[in-house]
């Protein structure tokens, strides 16, 4: 692969038929529709367009959602002498569409949703689909290791957020309360594009959709005009100093009249990150665990800025087919794949006992993950529809974990396997009264494997040990949901709709290990959730939102089922009696956009959360404490507490200074309390960016700050009180998370198809952790990257 985009590369001229279509700004247009009669051509991630389909004489229209049409001829086109400058189509920056359930123009829907666009943050490191979400605005990522990254929203997070790939949803069984890394299985250099639907989206994706819905659509295969094929592909090497990364990216796209098709490849090595020289000693790394003369030994690290035993490596892969028979039928099948190499938890690994680090292994195995995606999207003037989505998947997961107590002789090894089965069937139909009915069912389907033994690691014999869930386990959930939109006039629009979810759990208990007060958790519970909101288009410049929503979370087989997750000197145990927990939201936004001068967009929620599973105090067979591998430990469980409530705001602009200069900026505040008062341990602290862009059709050049407040001792939450490993001390010797910022500094150029980027990030080499990660982020990193698309 790499020696297939040097050759490229080295390979590539200036074709006197291509032109480079850019806006004003001078960010480069992709997929720009170039038509002239029945010839057609598309303008590629660079901007780039080959015009050798059309003759000199013709006519040729430029066409894309978000700009005027602009009409010219080939002659004019080939002679502008940078690039082809469509302006933006004032009423189109309101049309982008909500593409999760439904496709309903932004300016007519309440939610409010943050664009994921991989093109328009190429100057920033981003090494993983969770570095990608943590270049938006509202999206604060933790990382308990490396090859991790567990996405916070609105002061939720892992398995409070849904994750859709495709349409299906990633998120199983057994996603945890916990901080959860499976969103790097996803490929940031696969995905199109996609959106953050902030606060509850239950009513269009049913459970788990509190904190809001990551929703990813990945490379999509494209028509190519009638009777003639054509084949596009790129290819990109990628480094970065810190962690000395190498990455390689290539996919080769196959474009048709009636079918398409693209495959993509990505490969990936992190080694060791290396931490900056100037922020918390608390951090450094001073010493680790290896093996001198087969014996564990704890070693003086020679430079304790480089985090030992952090890389890691991963693999991706993509395959797509779409066919449409006629223009009523477009049919898709998706495949993903994504494995890892073993990953070191590195908030485990840095955790100390008598001075010494209390595991001499902690890692977990390959993160293996497999997704076939079926999309049929039927559109026809019918009685009961005018568009019909079919979405059908199957996924198979397999983790591990695996750790080892220093200077012991045997390592506990668990995994886990899920095989989860997704269909949906979504159905909209526009009325005579400037309204639309959209209804649909689903089913999700979710059967989980788990396994444990102790290994010898001098005879490497096993002995079977109680899994950490019960094996053969399953989780069910059939649903309904029907809404509505309508236009009150030209400028309001109401949206709103009902949902009602059956979920259905089954667990058996192997009592071999320990002896339950039960043998078999059976739960049937239904849950109930909405929204209802309204958009009003003030003025040509003005548009304010207003929406109120539940949603909710059914409890899993990791919540209600789990045998024992030990954290030092506790267990959690099972507890059957778990509920769904609620999530009621009302925001209000508006924003304020003038054309190519400024964009402004404020957001404002208030969020009580009810019934919420919340680790507490429990009791197992009557006691409150129990040995468990060999310590004494207080048991807990999850259980419904009271209630919660999280408040928070953000904004988020951008102005057009001067002719090619830009300044960007967001910030995002929120806090919360549960029933007693107490911090909540996933509500980020506050959070703020900002960039001033100079940018032309070929060059960019981005200087950005990135800042985060601080979180004392007193605004830490009980549970994140109890982990100093991960967080700085304050004067008194007690754990907090200190603020900190990054200078950062970027620019790329683009010619003959070719994206050449460089940058620097964390100038001042500043030495920080994120609020509640076990890893301690870059320090002074060097990136660059250099890509061909032909």
């Amino acid at each position: 692969m790499l020696l297939w985009g040097m050759c490229l590369f080295c390979g590539m001229e200036l074709h006197a038929q291509e032109v480079l279509v850019a806006n004003k700004e001078g960010n480069p247009i992709p997929d720009v529709l170039i038509s002239s009669g029945e010839k057609t051509a598309f303008s590629n991630q660079l901007g780039i367009a080959d015009l050798s389909v059309f003759n000199n004489e013709d006519v040729l229209v430029l066409t894309h959602q978000s700009y005027l049409k602009k009409v010219l001829t080939k002659q004019e086109a080939l002679s502008f002498r940078t690039a082809v400058i469509m302006f933006h189509d004032l009423k189109a920056l309101d049309d982008m569409t909500v593409r999760g359930r439904w496709e309903i123009e932004d300016g007519e829907s309440p939610i409010d949703l943050v664009k994921v666009n991989p093109r328009k943050y190429h100057l920033e490191p981003n090494q993983t689909a969770a570095d990608l979400l943590g270049s938006t605005r509202e999206v604060f990522i933790q990382k308990s290791q490396y090859g991790g990254g567990s996405p916070m929203i609105r002061g939720f997070s892992a398995n409070r957020i849904l994750i859709v790939v495709d349409g299906v949803r990633m998120n199983n069984a057994i996603f945890r309360g916990g901080n959860l890394q499976n969103i790097i299985s996803v490929d940031p250099n696969s995905i199109d594009d996609g959106e953050v639907i902030l606060g509850p989206g239950s009513l269009m994706y049913g459970s788990d959709a509190l904190g809001g819905v990551i929703d990813f659509h990945s490379l999509k295969p494209k028509y190519y005009s009638e009777d003639s094929t054509r084949v596009t592909g790129s290819a990109m090497l990628r480094t970065a100093s810190a962690s000395s990364e190498i990455s390689i990216h290539g996919d080769i796209n196959y474009h048709g009249d009636k079918a398409s098709f693209i495959s993509s490849f990505t490969q990936s090595n992190f080694g060791d990150l290396r931490m900056g020289s100037k922020g918390p000693d608390d951090y450094l790394i001073n010493q680790y665990v290896g093996s001198v003369f087969g014996k564990d030994s704890v070693l003086t690290n020679p430079d304790n800025r480089t985090q030992i035993g952090s890389g890691y490596s991963q693999i991706n892969l993509l395959n797509k087919v779409r066919f449409r028979p006629d223009s009523a039928w477009d049919m898709t099948y998706a495949f993903h794949f994504s494995e890892t190499s073993d990953i070191p938890r590195y908030d485990r690994l840095i955790q100390t006992k008598n001075g010494e680090p209390r595991y001499a292994e902690w890692y977990y195995g390959p993160q293996k993950w497999q997704l076939h995606a079926v999309n049929l999207i039927h559109e026809a003037d019918r009685k009961l529809l005018d568009k019909m989505v079919v979405n059908f998947g199957f996924q198979k997961f397999e983790e591990s974990r695996n750790d080892r107590d220093i200077y012991a002789t045997t390592e506990r090894q668990r995994t886990e396997r899920v095989n989860a089965f997704n269909l949906g069937v979504d159905l909209e139909k526009a009325l005579k009264d400037s309204s639309t009915i959209y209804y649909g069912v689903e089913h999700v389907n979710n059967h989980v494997r788990s396994l444990a033994w102790r290994a010898s690691t001098e005879t490497g014999n096993t002995v079977g040990i109680a899994s950490r869930y019960p094996d053969n386990s399953n989780w069910v959930s059939n649903s309904v949901y029907i809404g509505y939109r309508r236009k009150l006039g030209t400028k309001v629009s109401m949206l709103g709709g009902i949902r009602y979810n059956q979920i259905l759990l089954n667990a058996v208990f192997d009592t071999a290990f320990y002896q339950f007060p039960f043998e078999e958790i059976r739960s049937n519970t239904g849950a109930l959730s909405g929204s209802l909101g309204a958009a009003w288009r003030v003025s040509r410049l003005w548009k304010f939102n207003l929406n109120f929503a539940s949603g909710f979370r059914a409890p899993n087989i990791d919540d209600m089922a789990k045998v024992f997750d030990s954290e030092p000197g506790n267990v959690l145990v099972p507890n059957p009696d778990l509920r769904p927990e609620y999530a009621y939201t009302a925001e209000i936004g508006f924003n304020y956009t003038d054309k190519d001068i400024a964009r402004v967009d404020f957001g404002g929620f208030y969020t009580i959360l009810d019934n919420a599973l919340i680790r507490g105090d429990y009791s197992f067979n009557g006691q409150d404490s129990i040995m468990y591998d060999g310590t004494l430990s207080k048991v807990e469980a999850l259980t419904n507490a009271d209630g919660a409530v999280i408040y928070g705001a953000s904004i988020a602009g951008k102005w057009n200074l001067v002719s090619k200069l830009w300044l960007k900026g967001a910030v995002t505040w929120q806090d919360g309390q549960d029933s007693k008062g107490d911090p909540l341990r996933h509500v980020a602290p506050f959070f703020a960016n900002t960039h001033l862009s100079y940018e032309t059709p070929r060059w960019k050049v981005d200087a950005s700050m990135r800042f985060n407040g601080s979180r004392s001792y007193d605004q830490l939450a009980p549970s994140e009180k109890n982990k100093p490993h991960l967080y700085a001390m304050d004067e008194q010797g007690r754990p907090y998370s200190p603020s900190w910022y990054t200078l950062n500094l970027a620019g790329s150029y683009a010619f003959s198809g070719v994206l050449v980027s460089l940058g620097v990030e964390n100038i001042l080499d500043a030495r920080y952790r994120t609020y509640s990660s076990g890893i301690t982020a870059a320090g002074r990193n060097f990136f660059g990257s250099v890509s061909y698309q032909f």
